[in-house]
C-alpha cells in the first residue's frame, strides 16, 4: 500500500514525542545550504571558521588551518592534534605559547530546532600500544558570539550531542541551561552517568539530535538512544554547530600520558543539517514504511481524538 500522508499529519507526529528521525522520516529535508559532505578539495569557508571569534586558543593547543591539523582528503574531513609548540591569540589580544596544534570547525550559521547529524570516526586503540588518554572529541552546539544584548537573561545555552573520552571511546550526551532567574543550572546529565557508553570506532557511526520546542532526542546509527522533555529546550537559543577536539579533555580530568597517540586523527564524513516541513499544503508521500522498525511506543498514551484516530490510522496502513 502506498501511504500519502499530509505534511501537517507528519509535523503533529514529530512535535508529539514521536522519534522519527529523518532516516525514516520524509518530513525532515536537508537544508544543503548549510550541510557538508565534504566532497570538495578544501573546506567551505562560506559555511565553516576555524576558530571562534574571540580566541585562536583552544585548551592547551592553537586552532590552525594548517593542512596538517585541518584537510579534506578523498571526501572526509579530517581533524588533527599534534604534538607541536606554537602561538595563539586570546580574546583580549594577549599570545599564549602552547605546545599542541589542532584543527576544528565551527559553522558561521546558528540554529535553533532541527536533527542535526554527524558520521564520523575516531581511533579505536583498545588492541593498540597507544591511547587516545587526553583527547576528547566532540559535536556540539554553543552560541560563538556575544548573546547578552539580544538574550539578556541567558547565561548558559549548550547542547552536546556529543562528548567522547578518547581513552575508551566513551559516549556522553549532554545539555546545559542557565538564566538569571535560576539558582542553579540546569544539566540533563552529570559524569559519569548510566546513559554513558563505550562505542567501537573499528566502522564509522552517526550520532544525530533533534531538537524541538519540547524535548531533544538523541541518537547513534539511527537508534534513540536518549530523550528529554524539557521546557528548556524552548529556551535554549541559536547557536552554532563546533567539530573540535579537548586538548587535554578536561571535561572528563584527563590529561596525556607518554603513550598518548600523536598525530591523533578525527574523521567526519559529514555534517548534516535537517529542517522539518511545516507546511501543511505540501503531501510527503511515505511510501517506504519499515513497519518492523517504526516507533509505535509513544502511540499508547495518546488521549485525544484526533491522538486516536492518528493511532486508528497507523494501525490501518499497518495492517494494508
Amino acid at each position: 500500500m502506498r501511504a500519502t500522508i499530509s505534511l501537517c499529519f507528519l509535523t503533529f507526529i514529530s512535535l508529539s514525542g514521536y522519534t522519527q528521525n529523518p532516516g525514516n522520516d520524509k518530513s525532515w529535508i536537508l537544508d544543503n545550504s548549510v550541510s557538508d559532505d565534504f566532497s570538495g578539495i578544501t573546506i567551505d569557508q562560506a559555511k565553516w571558521d576555524y576558530h571562534p571569534p574571540w580566541s585562536t586558543c583552544h585548551g592547551e593547543s592553537c586552532l590552525t588551518t594548517d593542512s596538517s591539523n585541518r584537510k579534506v582528503e578523498n571526501g572526509v574531513l579530517k581533524l588533527i592534534v599534534r604534538k607541536q609548540t606554537c602561538t595563539c591569540i586570546d580574546w583580549d589580544g594577549t599570545t599564549h605559547n602552547k605546545n599542541y596544534t589542532s584543527g576544528a570547525i565551527f559553522s558561521k550559521s546558528t540554529f535553533k530546532y532541527g536533527y542535526f547529524e554527524i558520521r564520523c570516526r575516531i581511533p579505536e586503540l583498545k588492541n593498540s600500544y597507544f591511547t587516545g588518554k587526553g583527547f576528547g572529541p566532540n559535536f556540539w552546539m554553543w552560541p560563538s558570539l556575544d548573546w547578552k544584548s539580544t538574550y539578556p537573561s541567558v547565561e548558559w545555552s549548550e547542547i552536546d550531542i556529543y562528548e567522547f573520552d578518547a581513552e575508551t571511546n566513551l559516549h556522553t550526551c549532554n545539555v546545559h541551561y542557565k538564566d538569571t532567574s535560576m539558582l542553579y543550572k540546569w544539566e540533563l546529565r552529570s559524569y559519569p552517568d548510566p546513559y554513558d557508553f563505550t562505542v567501537d570506532f573499528s566502522s564509522y557511526h552517526t550520532f544525530g539530535c533533534e531538537w524541538t520546542p519540547s524535548y531533544i532526542n538523541f541518537y547513534i546509527d539511527d537508534k534513540l538512544i536518549r530523550s528529554t522533555n524539557t521546557p528548556y529546550a524552548e529556551n535554549l537559543i541559536p547557536m552554532n554547530i563546533w567539530v573540535d577536539i579537548n586538548v587535554p579533555a578536561t571535561n572528563f580530568n584527563k590529561n596525556f600520558v607518554p603513550n598518548s597517540l600523536f598525530p591523533y586523527t578525527y574523521e567526519i564524513d559529514y555534517v548534516r543539517i535537517y529542517n522539518l516541513q511545516m507546511d501543511c499544503n505540501t503531501v510527503v508521500n511515505q511510501s517506504n514504511i519499515n513497519f518492523s522498525t517504526f516507533n509505535y511506543a509513544l502511540i499508547m498514551q495518546l488521549k485525544s481524538p484526533l491522538q486516536l484516530a492518528i493511532q486508528r490510522y497507523l494501525s490501518i496502513i499497518k495492517l494494508h
